[in-house]
């Protein structure tokens, strides 16, 4: 579905996090040393004028205060203005970026790129500009090398997004890249949002929006605790205009593990609730009715007509004494197993689902084709099944808070058996019916019900319990190395991440993986036989039981036998580095594993050493390791869990405490005495 990516287009250089470095720290560091606090006073008082100074000193002064960066944003403003002309909304913007190199290593961060969906939006009037040191000014020089591309998606197989490329030329160390654009949005469903943090140090932010009293402007302003963004509004002659502007806002740090950056940055979204209009009130996005009554009108003329072969294949999938649940199960197999998915992005038509006639000719589908080929086919079922919009987990936003296209990025069905909505997203090829694809659990989804009519439902989180790993591990020593046999079971999730990769249900088809992820003791570890089942019938368990070896991994020493039974060290040293990570670790579900290791005592040894049984709880995490000896036997009994799709930064302390554990208890040995 397109409208997420139109939405987050302004989002494309806010990768995330970032730590705030505000005028205040900043002071009372440099008052500790003075030369550094006049040079402070100096450029505070430039940043706080209406220019910056065209003397290229400015360079020496902000690589003082930003020794680390490779380039810092002196300026960036986006001043919006909507005008009413003709009974409808003109939205232009102009943009202005203003880039200094601290380093001549820097070339890429002079460029600009600027993201935009040509269906949505038109980019003109751009201007370019390099300011090259020459003395105690600058030599100007303008840059007219602009290319028009689209945007790359390995994951998209077509879509109208473009990317407009300024290349600047070789740049010196001081140097200043500029950059304006007036910007048209055609549509007022689509104002975007602002980010007050780049990938840049930034000096200076600010973003307004202008606009007539008759226009009715809502905002949502976020991740702002601190309230280190200020804002201003004012009125002259009949035009409001609210502004936001933030100072001296430190790059935030990318990491792939953590929550996107529309969870943590702060940023302003705005969005139109109304307008009049020769004495006429027109609704925009006035709240979660008005956006679904904008989506229900575009697709009320999908699937007008029936189809005679998609009424064909339902007659073949479904029985007469086929339940009401049989019969939405076959129809979203059929789907998952027939249609393949394609990620489409066409302008509008990235918000319209094709008809399921369409969809079943062609046999693929974006997300939105698969909703209305399962719609469809369910309607011929005599089961009400319902369009519904929703957001992956990537947007932290609700329809409640913000009723904007910004909230959702996805389309499925969704139908309701028992008083509960099941949530059909065939894009999970193997997702088994009753479990959401595992990127929308917990999000507010909007149910369309009828053209006049829906309701926000919550997508339920699986718990752990469903998401479950078991192993059942019986070994015996042979001379130095450990032989054994493993039974293992997979379900929910845990199965869901190991099927894509089982193409063949032998192990000459799969070696190299399960070679990795069924690993024990050491690299040496070797699968002999194999036998895979469950992985074609998404309502079975994955069970994968083997034989293995692991070469020179026990220990002879003076008539002493010493062998470690964890064989499985999930999380050994999997410490999360405080320094480098500030922010929310996104975990993809909730989850259980559970392994049982049983030894097999040699005749003519005893046990004269066993560790100590270990545990850790937290409501989030934990594990448990407990050790029994049973006459000839040693079983080791190990779960570790996790119950949380957010790993909450104030947690991470505990979680490093757990790690702490864990080694401990994974180096631990048995020791047999002769």
């Amino acid at each position: 579905m397109v409208n997420g990516n139109i939405m987050m287009i302004k989002e494309i250089k806010s990768k995330q996090k970032r730590i705030y470095t505000t005028i205040l720290s900043s002071y009372l560091y440099l008052k500790c040393n003075k030369v550094l606090f006049g040079i402070f006073i100096g450029i505070f008082t430039i940043f706080c004028t209406s220019g910056f100074a065209q003397s290229p000193e400015i360079f020496k002064q902000v690589k003082l205060l930003y020794p680390d960066a490779n380039a810092v944003v002196l300026e960036e403003k986006e001043n919006v203005n909507i005008e009413i002309e003709n009974g409808e909304l003109k939205i232009n913007s102009r943009h202005h970026i203003d880039k200094i190199i601290l380093n001549e290593k820097a070339q890429g961060y002079a460029n600009e790129y600027i993201y935009y969906d040509d269906t949505f939006n038109e980019i003109s009037d751009i201007h370019a500009v390099l300011l090259t040191p020459n003395g105690k000014k600058y030599k100007k020089q303008k840059v007219d090398n602009i290319k028009t591309t689209g945007k790359v998606s390995s994951s998209i197989f077509f879509h109208d997004n473009k990317v407009k490329q300024i290349i600047f030329p070789k740049i010196n160390e001081g140097s200043r890249a500029i950059v304006s654009y007036n910007e048209e949005t055609k549509d007022p469903h689509f104002l975007g949002a602002f980010y007050f943090s780049s990938y840049m140090p930034s000096v200076k932010s600010e973003f307004s929006i202008s606009f007539p009293k008759s226009v009715k402007i809502k905002y949502k302003l976020l991740n702002d605790d601190d309230g280190k963004i200020e804002f201003k509004e004012v009125e002259e002659k009949n035009i409001k205009t609210y502004t936001w502007r933030s100072k001296n806002v430190d790059k935030y740090n990318w990491d792939s593990d953590a929550v996107p950056i529309s969870y943590v940055e702060p940023h302003v979204i705005v969005y139109i609730d109304e307008f009049e209009t020769e004495g006429e009130t027109k609704k925009v996005l006035s709240d979660a009715n008005q956006l679904y009554s904008w989506y229900r009108s575009l697709i009320s003329k999908v699937n007008s007509e029936e189809n005679e072969e998609l009424k064909a294949i339902v007659d073949t999938l479904i029985n007469e004494e086929d339940s009401r649940y049989d019969k939405i199960k076959k129809v979203f197999y059929w789907v998952q197993t027939n249609i393949k998915y394609v990620a489409f992005e066409d302008g509008l038509s990235g918000f319209i689902p094709r008809d399921a006639s369409t969809v079943c000719a062609k046999r693929y589908g974006d997300c939105k084709d698969m909703a209305s080929i399962i719609t469809e086919m369910l309607k011929y079922c005599d089961i009400k099944a319902n369009f519904t919009w929703i957001g992956t987990r990537k947007i932290p936003y609700t329809y409640t808070d913000i009723p904007t296209p910004m909230v959702d990025n996805h389309m499925i069905a969704s139908v309701k058996v028992d008083d509960k909505y099941l949530f059909l997203d065939a894009t999970g090829q193997y997702t088994p019916l009753g479990f959401p694809t595992s990127f929308i659990q917990g999000k507010e989804a909007m149910i369309g019900l009828d053209p006049e009519n829906m309701i926000l439902e919550a997508v339920p989180v699986i718990e752990k319990e469903k998401n479950a790993y078991t192993d059942s591990t019986i070994v015996e020593i042979q001379n130095e190395a450990l032989v054994g046999r493993s039974f293992s079971n997979f379900t929910g999730y845990s199965k869901l991440a190991m099927v894509p990769n089982l193409s063949d249900q032998t192990y000459d088809k799969n070696k190299d993986f399960l070679s990795e992820i069924l690993e024990k003791g050491h690299n040496k570890f070797s699968i002999d036989t194999v036998s895979i089942s469950g992985v074609n019938d998404r309502d079975k368990k994955l069970g994968l039981n083997y034989d293995f070896t692991i070469p020179d991994y026990v220990k002879n020493l003076n008539n002493n036998i010493y062998v470690n039974l964890n064989l499985d060290r999930v999380y050994y040293n999997d410490y999360i580095q405080k320094e480098r990570l500030d922010q929310d670790l996104i975990i993809k579900y909730k989850f259980i594993e559970k392994h049982k290791t049983c030894l097999k005592i040699p005749i003519g040894y005893h046990l004269t050493t066993i560790p100590e049984n270990e545990n850790f709880y937290h409501n989030d995490f934990g594990f448990s390791i407990k050790y029994t000896h049973n006459d000839d036997q040693i079983i080791l009994d190990k779960t570790i869990y996790i119950d949380a799709l957010l790993l909450d930064k104030k947690d991470f302390t505990e979680w490093n405490k757990m790690i702490d554990l864990l080694n401990k208890s994974y180096n631990e040995v048995i020791v047999l005495k002769k």
